[in-house]
């Protein structure tokens, strides 16, 4: 008998096997919601990680402010206002054990001025509100970020940023 007969035979006895098993047998025996039961709902801490936009909540080298939008395992783009600019672009991005790591893409941004395609990271440091006792808490969050220019002449920053 070759290893390919046994295989099959075996296959065969297996499916043969769960054929005769009752079909109640296979069902749930999880409870189903009732249609009467309640409606009210509790919030959820969000799982999206940093899904969201966010807004950096000071100015980077002087009058530019930093915003961006993630979406969760999609795309991504960011925007730079300030001094008269307004800057946007794609955003690449990844998470890297807690560390989200972001490209900017290198755009125009009007008055023969450009942003240069920066990089910066975050983490996450989650925070919960402090409603009225008996709320279920609510993870919101901020961002702790370091800005590295891709320009000589500029040094590396901190910001931190907050969900919009």
């Amino acid at each position: 008998m070759t290893i390919a007969n046994t295989t099959s035979k075996l296959i065969l006895a297996a499916v043969l096997g769960l054929a005769t098993i009752p079909a109640k047998a296979l069902e749930s025996n999880a409870r189903m919601p009732q249609a009467g039961g309640p409606t009210s709902m509790m919030p959820i801490p969000s799982r999206d990680g940093i899904a969201g936009c966010w807004t950096s909540d000071g100015k980077l080298y002087g009058d530019y402010r930093l915003s961006f939008c993630v979406q969760p395992f999609g795309t991504a783009n960011y925007t730079v206002t300030g001094n008269g600019l307004y800057c946007h672009a794609a955003l690449g991005w990844q998470e890297t054990w807690g560390t989200y790591g972001f490209a900017m893409r290198r755009t125009a941004c009007g008055q023969g001025m450009d942003w240069s395609p920066d990089t910066f990271s975050c983490v996450l440091k989650p925070q919960w509100n402090n409603g009225p006792v008996g709320a279920m808490p609510i993870q919101s969050g901020q961002l702790e970020c370091s800005y590295r220019p891709s320009v000589w002449g500029y040094g590396p920053t901190v910001f931190s940023a907050h969900r919009t």
